[in-house]
């Protein structure tokens, strides 16, 4: 017993000397802070999992405290500065992506998870000329089959839509099409429940529980399924969305056919191919992980951007009308508005600009270390191997470069001479590691404001500002109030169009 508490005493006495050492003498030590998260990363801990996504709104505080420069863990600094943005995620530096935060995604060997600067080069280099604009571009008549199938949905529903279910079954139908070929069906789910996607977003809060934890939810894995059955409904969830998607994979690679025989050219079919490549590392777990990260992100970023943008545009009698007169100037009572046409329209592009700063993409800070040697960031000296990042809401929310930030007002971007705000327009990041799916997002983007608020004649539904005030930070932005819901009915003869449609 006596030898225990020594062990005991010995083991505090040495975390207290740690964290005394990390205050006073550790290279930030001279960086403003809290000095509890100076001391111990379980500061962070405490409000990204026990309060809940909270994480962003201290950083946001402690800004303010503490100015442009705030050190928010024993080895991390986040900056509020403009020009700290450009310094981080810029091609200048190529700061790689720190491995702890990234691991908690459990997708290590994707082109988004994998944290070696060589190997996300080479990762690229195989899947940047599938998410080019060009192939964006050549995919338009796919995503427009999927949004009439939206449309047509939304438009013969005898009560109101979930809009937030809604835009994230239509983004989950095009990136599963563009990937593999064939979509999975979400539309066509009652109430657009779908249950994979009810599964993506009961999960998005585990993403802190196993950074925090990495060690605990390896464990887990390895457990019987009759064990993980009886866990928490955030690790089901977890778990039942890695399950799909590997029989997705499993089914791709045992019938390589229903990849191969579609007129697109999807990705997979690309992957397969580069798999008996002696020059490419393609296995089965980084096409699962591949796919993982893909599914997620490109159903969640494009579905809250049409989700949150849609409801700013509804909420504004004065913005509705100006876009919909634009639309209507260029509709010709078709059923389809084409992208080209869509994509020379100044107002629904500002709309859409709006739509991604007031949305943001991910909002928490992308880590990225310091290598090589002491660099410069907006003017201050960083130690070589600080972990540094910068939330874009840091950057969106800027009341210089935003004045009224919260207000959506699509008129700022059709400023004269507003190309500096383009350059801070970042919800898909930026630099080497920027988002793949940038193009096929804007595509999808175009495509879903430009038909949906044509054909369609849209009017909330006991949805209001409050709803979209507050987000918790996992990662995504998670909006604390009630889902999007509209009544929508048709201009035109929307069902007959869209069964001419269907048949042609």
């Amino acid at each position: 017993m006596c030898g225990f508490l020594i062990v005991c005493c010995t083991f505090v006495l040495y975390k207290l000397l740690v964290a005394l050492w990390r205050v006073l003498f550790h290279p930030l030590s001279k960086f403003p802070g809290p000095y509890l998260a100076a001391a111990t990363s379980l500061y962070r801990v405490y409000y990204e999992v026990i309060q809940g996504g909270e994480f962003l709104k201290v950083i946001e505080r402690l800004h303010k405290i503490y100015g442009e420069v705030v050190r928010i863990g024993p080895n991390e600094l986040h900056f509020s500065n403009p020009s700290a943005y450009n310094d981080i995620y810029s091609f200048k530096h190529h700061y790689p992506k720190d491995s702890t935060f990234y691991k908690c995604f459990g997708v290590d060997h994707s082109t988004f998870g994998t944290t070696d600067p060589g190997k996300a080069k080479e990762r690229r280099r195989i899947l940047a000329p599938l998410f080019s604009r060009r192939s964006a571009r050549d995919f338009e008549n796919i995503i427009q089959e999927h949004v009439d199938s939206l449309i047509y949905k939304l438009a013969f529903n005898d009560k109101p839509s979930d809009l937030f279910l809604a835009f994230r079954c239509a983004t989950l139908d095009i990136i599963t099409s563009y990937c593999f070929g064939r979509n999975l069906g979400a539309l066509e789910s009652k109430d657009f429940a779908y249950p994979l996607l009810l599964h993506i977003q009961g999960a998005v809060p585990f993403f802190w529980l196993v950074k925090s934890f990495p060690r605990n939810f390896r464990v887990l894995l390895q457990c019987p399924t009759l064990i993980i059955s009886r866990t928490h409904q955030l690790f089901r969830s977890h778990l039942a969305i890695r399950q799909q998607v590997n029989d997705l994979i499993t089914l791709t690679l045992e019938n390589p056919r229903t990849v191969d025989e579609r007129p697109t050219f999807p990705v997979y079919r690309h992957l397969l191919s580069e798999r008996h490549s002696p020059v490419t590392s393609v296995t089965k777990q980084s096409l699962f992980e591949e796919a993982l990260s893909l599914l997620q992100a490109g159903s969640d970023t494009v579905g809250n951007t049409c989700t949150v943008g849609m409801f700013h545009v509804l909420n504004n009698p004065a913005i509705y009308q100006k876009l919909v007169q634009e639309l209507a100037a260029v509709s010709s009572g078709s059923v389809r508005i084409s992208l080209l046409v869509l994509q020379r329209l100044p107002y629904l592009t500002a709309v859409i600009k709006e739509s991604l700063r007031i949305s943001h993409g991910f909002v928490s800070p992308l880590p990225r270390v310091v290598k090589g040697s002491d660099q410069r960031i907006a003017g201050l000296l960083i130690p070589h191997g600080t972990v540094v990042g910068m939330s874009v809401t840091a950057l969106h929310n800027n009341n210089t470069i935003f004045p009224n930030p919260e207000n959506f007002n699509p008129d700022r971007w059709l400023v004269p001479d507003n190309k500096n705000l383009d350059r801070l327009l970042v919800p898909f990041s930026r630099g080497p590691r920027m988002c793949l799916g940038i193009n096929l997002a804007w595509v999808e983007l175009y495509i879903v404001f430009g038909n949906v608020f044509s054909r369609l004649n849209l009017r909330l539904d006991h949805t209001s500002l409050e709803d979209f005030t507050e987000f918790k930070d996992y990662f995504v932005p998670l909006h604390q109030g009630r889902h999007l819901h509209v009544t929508a009915t048709q201009y035109g003869q929307v069902k007959r169009d869209f069964a001419h449609t269907a048949c042609s």
